[in-house]
This record gives C-alpha cells, structure tokens and sequence, in this order.
C-alpha cells in the first residue's frame, strides 16, 4: 500500500492457511505501521518506502500502543502478560499479577507510562517502560449479565 491509500502489491502473506485476525494497528514510534494479528499469533510492522513487512511471533496479541520509550507495547490476554516489543524484535512479557485479568486495551499516557483494562478484574493497570506494574480497581459495582434477547425489551421497554 502507498502512503496515499493505493495497493500496490499484497503485504502480508494472503497464501497462508487459517484466519487472519488484525484487531490493532498504531503508528510506532519508528514512524512505521504496526498491527495485531491473533489469528495468526504475530505482531507485524509494514514499513512504507520500500514497501516490506516484517513478521514478530506473539501468541494471542490483542491491542497495541507506541509507548514513550520507542517501543510497541502489545496485551496478550490469553497469556495474562503486557508484551513490550522493541524494533529489533526483542520480545519481553510481563504477567500481571491478578489471575482471570484479561488485559485489553492499552495506551501510552502524558505520566510516560502505559495504562489498560483488565476486563475480567474489572481493574485498569498501569506499567512502567520498566516493566513495572500497578493495578487499580475501579469500582465495586457487581457486573449483572444481560442475555443478548433480553437487550431489546431492556432498551425498548418504557
């Protein structure tokens, strides 16, 4: 793909065999793009001139944020660990330290650290570039599920 929207040539690997799942795409600190693909379990980052990919293996990726120390920082929720990847390729994980925390989304933030959800916990974490890691609760209301039938009559009912 050229910067201006036109595909110029496939990217990424379209004779593979199984599903492909990008779930996330950044602009990296490295000024090239980065997306998630859980389907295949990688990390990618396409590079625009010459137009190439290059191909990272992470089971189970989930979001992605560029992090303020030049890195992609990755949650792998079927891992329970925030990955930080550098543009070399070096992969380290970090676990989190509640069990069922199904991290999902992550930012970086102005504090120069990278916060995300942890969606079984009903907690938000915060992570050093270090690897450091603070979780918070954020309330203590009880989650009620709602069967999918049940929204219209919820929602429409007055």
């Amino acid at each position: 793909m050229t910067l201006d929207g036109a595909i110029d040539r496939v990217l990424y690997r379209q004779e593979r065999q199984g599903t492909s799942w990008p779930s996330s795409i950044v602009t990296g600190p490295d000024g090239n793009l980065w997306f998630a693909d859980s389907g295949y379990s990688e990390v990618v980052r396409v590079t625009a001139n010459p137009v190439s990919s290059t191909v990272y293996p992470l089971v189970g990726p989930s979001e992605l944020a560029a992090g303020p120390d030049g890195n992609i920082w990755v949650t792998v929720p079927g891992r329970r660990t925030v990955a930080r990847l550098t543009s070399t390729g070096l992969l380290t994980e970090f676990e989190l330290p509640t069990s069922r925390s199904n991290p999902s989304g992550i930012v970086a933030a102005p504090d120069g650290n990278l916060w995300f959800t942890e969606t079984e916990n009903g907690v938000i974490g915060r992570i050093t570039p270090d690897g450091v890691i603070t979780e918070f609760a954020i309330g203590s209301v009880p989650r009620i599920p709602i069967h999918p039938s049940r929204i219209s009559r919820v929602v429409g009912s007055r």
